[in-house]
């Protein structure tokens, strides 16, 4: 695609190459209810299997998923149909595909519908081993957590569609901010700007910068009429992480940019992120308030009841001090 590309670093599941999350060339556009879908990465890369991975968003209808593979960059093999359900969380899709030519390049993408579209995710690649050996997982500079799923600090902002967090570990009640930066790298002006944050269900909506027109079911939507050649953008939206969310909880992010190019045509980019719920608690520190631990609280406690106590054992001493001498 030219112009504007959706390239963007991936930090769901693995990374994998650098190629742009856009709908195949012969998909549908974007439209409402159809659902959203991200083909993010591999892993247990063996010389005749390996796991991918891909991301569905049913948009509110009942969807069903699945992964297409094969040796062309045009993939026809299907496996793995599953149920994504019917709400507006990222349902996480995979499967292990078996049965592989060693030492072989294949390429693979994720596929979802309900019944208001069609969708398929951009077209990934991986290679597979030499008979006998197994790569455990093709992420870079990536910290693994828990379920498979990898967190990548850091993001390329220097790319069309880019997203960065405040924290990718926040704890129980922190207020994070999710920023979206994008870019019109056509020579002309692109139309008809949408921008939306699908937010996971795990986390409290607060505020957002510009207005958002759309606020409901985990979805931010901003408008831009049009975004004049070589610019950018920016959205940001404050999210509160719930006061007991676990530890290791996993909590999903995807921006989706679709837009009318000069030629006229409709074009659609993702760039998913994902973070996970650190350990403890929300603990008081600069500019900000919280609970004193226990043995500071007691300590607290201890010296309010000596200073009380010494204050009136005073106030007896120099009371009957007064009463000495005025009878004196």
């Amino acid at each position: 695609m030219r112009g504007i590309r959706a390239t963007a670093i991936f930090s769901i599941i693995l990374f994998l190459g650098v190629s742009a999350p856009v709908l195949a060339a012969d998909s549908p556009p974007y439209v409402g209810g159809a659902p959203t879908v991200v083909t993010t990465g591999v892993s247990d890369i063996g010389s005749t299997s390996v796991v991918v991975y891909g991301l569905v968003n049913p948009n509110g209808s009942k969807t069903n998923a699945w992964f297409e593979y094969g040796i062309t960059p045009n993939p026809g093999i299907t496996d793995g149909f599953q149920a994504a359900g019917n709400g507006r969380e990222l349902y996480s899709a995979s499967i292990r595909l078996k049965g592989l030519d060693p030492d072989r390049t294949f390429y693979y993408r994720v596929v979802a519908q309900n019944s208001s579209g069609l969708r398929y995710a951009e077209v990934k690649s991986f290679r597979t081993q030499k008979y006998g050996t197994t790569l455990a997982s093709t992420a870079k500079a990536a910290e693994p957590a828990a379920g498979g799923v990898y967190i990548t600090p850091a993001v390329n902002q220097n790319e069309p569609l880019s997203p960065r967090i405040s924290n990718v570990r926040p704890k129980p009640g922190e207020i994070l901010t999710y920023t979206l930066n994008y870019k019109n790298t056509y020579p002309q002006a692109i139309t008809a700007v949408s921008i939306k944050v699908f937010m996971s269900e795990k986390v409290e909506y607060l505020a957002a910068e510009p207005t958002p027109v759309i606020v409901g079911n985990n979805l931010v939507t901003f408008r831009v009429n049009s975004l004049p050649a070589k610019s950018e953008g920016q959205t940001t939206v404050i999210v509160r992480v719930p006061e007991d969310a676990p530890e290791g909880q996993i909590i999903n992010f995807v921006a989706t940019l679709d837009y009318y190019d000069p030629a006229g045509k409709v074009q659609f980019l993702t760039a998913p992120l994902t973070i996970q719920v650190s350990g403890g608690t929300l603990t008081a520190s600069a500019g900000t308030v919280g609970r004193l631990p226990w043995y500071v609280q007691l300590i607290i406690f201890v010296l309010f009841i000596v200073a009380s106590v010494g204050s009136y054992l005073g106030y007896r001493y120099f009371k009957s001090r007064r009463a000495l001498a005025t009878a004196t």
